[in-house]
């Protein structure tokens, strides 16, 4: 390889060399997350079957079965809650800008929409956490 390189640099000719990929790490606010969309309709289809179930007789219900409904729809409901998170997170980066670029006016309106945002990730971040919290127990007998 090096002797073409010599050759072709004497001739002048381009030199085409291959480049390691450049691989770009996103931030943890940019990684890609579920879809809140999907997530809901999981945490919907859950819900919906916990409730066909809870409202048989007691004699007809299966407690084992309406157990792990509960189980199902915690776990989707706190992955809707990390997706909100991650979306809102998202977005709250989207409008993280240069201040310099924009006028006073448009600088304000940016910083509210980015603060309003990461307020709206906190939060989504304080229900994940709040069904974590009581999901260890049931998770574990699921």
């Amino acid at each position: 390889m090096a002797e073409d390189l010599a050759a072709a640099e004497a001739r002048h000719l381009p030199v085409i060399a291959a480049q390691p990929t450049l691989r770009l790490e996103l931030p943890e606010a940019l990684q890609q997350a579920p879809s809140r969309l999907d997530m809901c309709s999981k945490c919907a289809r859950a819900v919906q079957q916990l409730d066909r179930e809870a409202r048989k007789p007691v004699g007809q219900r299966d407690e084992e079965l309406v157990h792990k409904l509960h189980v199902k729809r915690n776990r989707w409901g706190l992955a809707n809650a990390q997706a909100l998170r991650a979306a809102y997170k998202h977005s709250a980066a989207d409008w993280d800008r240069d201040p310099r670029q924009c006028c006073g006016a448009a600088q304000w309106a940016t910083q509210r929409i980015a603060t309003s945002f990461r307020a709206l990730a906190d939060f989504y971040n304080q229900v994940a956490l709040q069904q974590v919290r009581p999901g260890c127990a049931a998770g574990g007998a699921a």
